[in-house]
């Protein structure tokens, strides 16, 4: 009885595609990748200003408004906080809604979770103007009539800021 079976060449032909598939695909996913944390990023830090812009321009609206923020790890409890408080305030309040916005969602990937999508964590900083690749921070200087939003998207593996001014009218 004869066995059928793939000679070597077969084998070697087989092995040979699957390395040029590999050699092609490998690089093409990883600058996918990494095309898709930049945008993550920057998805997140339109997010970020949107929803400052227009808490911001509902106290230019309203005399004497009030902005209601996350207050705790929960998700749940807000505080409302005077629109005539000062920039630096604010965005001190800002920032500690987002993080507790991260806070409440746990460890899964809710889409409404802001997260780092270069390492799992939470996407707000606290700390210097620069924040790390992934992250973003809001910042009040004194004495000014703005809050700035920096986000680092990491573009090419370096440091790469996206810095929006938004007004307090």
């Amino acid at each position: 009885m004869k066995r059928k079976s793939f000679t070597l060449i077969e084998l070697l032909i087989v092995v040979a595609i699957i390395g040029i598939l590999a050699a092609i695909g490998i690089p093409t996913y990883q600058g996918l990748i990494a095309t898709a944390k930049i945008n993550a990023v920057k998805a997140q830090h339109r997010v970020f200003e949107e929803y400052i812009s227009a808490s911001l321009i509902k106290c230019s609206i309203s005399d004497g408004g009030q902005i209601s923020l996350i207050n705790s790890a929960n998700g749940i409890t807000t505080r409302d906080h005077s629109c005539s408080n000062s920039t630096q305030y604010l965005a001190q309040y800002f920032h500690l809604h987002f993080h507790y916005l991260h806070a409440a969602c746990g460890s899964d990937a809710v889409s409404t979770c802001y997260k780092n999508p270069y390492a799992w964590g939470k996407s707000m900083w606290y700390g210097t103007e620069q924040p790390p690749i992934g992250r973003s921070i809001i910042v009040g200087p004194k004495n000014e009539k703005y809050i700035r939003l920096i986000s680092n998207t990491g573009d090419t593996g370096t440091n790469q800021y996206i810095t929006s001014y938004i007004y307090k009218e």
